[in-house]
């Protein structure tokens, strides 16, 4: 069963959660039927809400029990709250009227255009991650001009559509999962292939090397980067090539 406007089709989800850094609260203010807490990995604390009860029910089956699902309006319910920055929350709320394909209602909470100005307010005063997905519109192109953001094709009933994604954090520099990595579906496949490899390679050798290919692999994670380290190590030489004067000075006046 598929919802109107839901991030199921493949590659939308996977796109959306390859740019989610480690959290330990995830949020869905427009949870729909959720499609993407159900496929990342769960964080400690998953809270899902939608103003329609119909909603909440069918998630109430779908989804793991600890999980809180909350019927209650976002624009109401987010402003009440206090946010850490470990939280991430994801927006899906329902499009602009006019960004959409064909302009009749969806769903039985749509959203007016001064809703959505309220929501933008709400999420640009936030001091948690935040990401919001929207089709192109000049009204979030100026609330979130200073947000990072990236577009992407996904599939919906009417054909490919453009999906914006607006975040308030920069790239990340580790994600919360990897179980997606990959641009596409081919890339996904090959990424999930090496891993399997690698892992039953590793679970063959003695514990001790397993630690020292740990440890490996975590000093080459934290170190520069080649070309940052070469620029450090290049930089006393940079600076005499361009001070042709400045030589080594013997003490004493020798010669």
């Amino acid at each position: 069963m598929t919802y109107p406007g839901g991030k199921e089709a493949e590659g939308t989800a996977q796109t959306i959660i390859n740019q989610q850094p480690p959290h330990d609260t995830y949020i869905e203010p427009f949870a729909g039927h959720a499609a993407i807490a159900r496929l990342k990995r769960p964080a400690t604390n998953t809270i899902l809400i939608d103003r329609d009860p119909t909603v909440t029910n069918y998630l109430a089956s779908h989804v793991p029990g600890q999980w809180h699902l909350l019927i209650e309006d976002a624009l109401e319910w987010l402003p009440r709250q206090r946010f850490s920055a470990r939280t991430l929350i994801y927006c899906d709320p329902p499009y602009l009227m006019r960004s959409r394909a064909t302009q009749k209602p969806r769903y039985a909470f749509e959203m007016t255009d001064e809703d959505h100005e309220r929501l933008l307010a709400i999420l640009t005063s936030l001091p948690c991650m935040v990401q919001i997905s929207a089709y192109a519109d000049p009204l979030y192109s100026s609330h979130l001009r200073n947000w990072r953001h990236i577009t992407f094709q996904s599939a919906t009933r009417h054909g490919l559509a453009t999906e914006h994604l607006w975040m308030s954090y920069p790239e990340p520099k580790a994600l919360h999962t990897y179980q997606h990595l990959g641009a596409n579906y081919r890339e996904r496949e090959r990424i999930k292939r090496k891993v399997t490899r690698w892992t039953t390679r590793l679970a063959t050798l003695p514990a001790l090397e397993r630690l020292a290919l740990f440890s490996a692999i975590e000093e080459s994670i934290n170190a520069p980067a080649p070309e940052a380290a070469m620029l450090a190590s290049d930089r006393p030489h940079r600076q005499n090539r361009r001070n042709p004067e400045h030589t080594l000075q013997k003490p004493n006046g020798e010669a």
